[in-house]
């Protein structure tokens, strides 16, 4: 379950940015409005009987969009950093609490955000945090207190996103999960709970098929859990490139919904 910050958590005016929803800054965040919303919601699940594996706390809250905290243009400062520190860390550890009370769901893994991996290289101002592991890691001690590992909770993995470029395949997941690793160590899983394309066209300038690349693409997430502890890897989406500009089906399912024949590489890694 992904757990995020929604308006109804604020109780200060909130604008809209140019990506259509509700700039929202985590360090701004009512955590009583938050744990109340969140309190709810575990509660429904309760009753319902369903269970919870594992939380991410978050979504790609190393960019702007998603934590208005990451300065919008700029290169984030020791102020800001320091901000955004407090405020992902408070909105962690609350849901994080609440969620291994012992009424709600105290055996669920608790994630961190999927890092989102902003392009410092790319054209235009930042807007986002350049090394996001390392900012991670940086909630080991803020203000001295640890926000991955404390006498409420303890994280059980982090959250980070994968895309690749299709001409490049298993060597941009190798690049991009080192980052991560290297700033963050080995000490707990790193759960994929993103991965996919950059520019999904297939066939791609080496030739390959979409199951062909999908193929390489696994086959290097599995060299890397020879070294690295890996989590689960979630595949975004199955309905994206649901048909071509003519209309053909041309992704993962087809425009019934049904999974169509390259589906079948991940259903194979999915059943190992």
């Amino acid at each position: 379950m992904n757990i995020v910050q929604m308006d109804e958590d604020y109780d200060v005016p909130l604008f809209r940015h140019d990506h259509g929803w509700n700039a929202k800054k985590l360090s701004q965040i009512d955590l009583k409005k938050f744990a109340g919303r969140l309190g709810r919601l575990l509660t429904a699940l309760k009753a319902a009987n369903l269970s919870i594996d594992a939380v991410e706390f978050g979504n790609e809250d190393d960019s702007y969009y998603y934590d208005a905290d990451v300065p919008n243009g700029h290169v984030v400062s020791v102020q800001e950093l320091h901000t955004w520190l407090r405020g992902y860390g408070e909105f962690l550890k609350a849901g994080a609490s609440l969620l291994h009370e012992p009424r709600y769901y105290p055996e669920a893994k608790i994630i961190t955000f999927g890092i989102a991996h902003g392009c410092d290289t790319c054209a235009g101002p930042p807007q986002h945090l350049s090394d996001p592991a390392k900012v991670v890691a940086m909630l080991k001690n803020v203000d001295g207190f640890d926000y991955i590992e404390n006498s409420s909770y303890r994280i059980d993995g982090y959250g980070t996103h994968i895309y690749t470029a299709p001409s490049v395949g298993g060597r941009g997941v190798t690049a991009l999960l080192r980052q991560d690793v290297w700033a963050l160590g080995r000490d707990r899983p790193f759960w994929v709970t993103e991965w996919g394309y950059l520019d999904p066209k297939f066939p791609n300038k080496k030739g390959q098929s979409l199951s062909q690349g999908l193929q390489e693409v696994l086959d290097a997430f599995d060299d890397l859990s020879r070294r690295v502890p890996i989590g689960p890897l979630l595949f975004y989406s199955y309905n994206s490139g649901l048909t071509d500009a003519a209309g053909k089906p041309s992704g993962l399912v087809n425009a019934q919904g049904g999974f169509t024949p390259v589906a079948n590489v991940l259903a194979a890694r999915a059943a190992r």
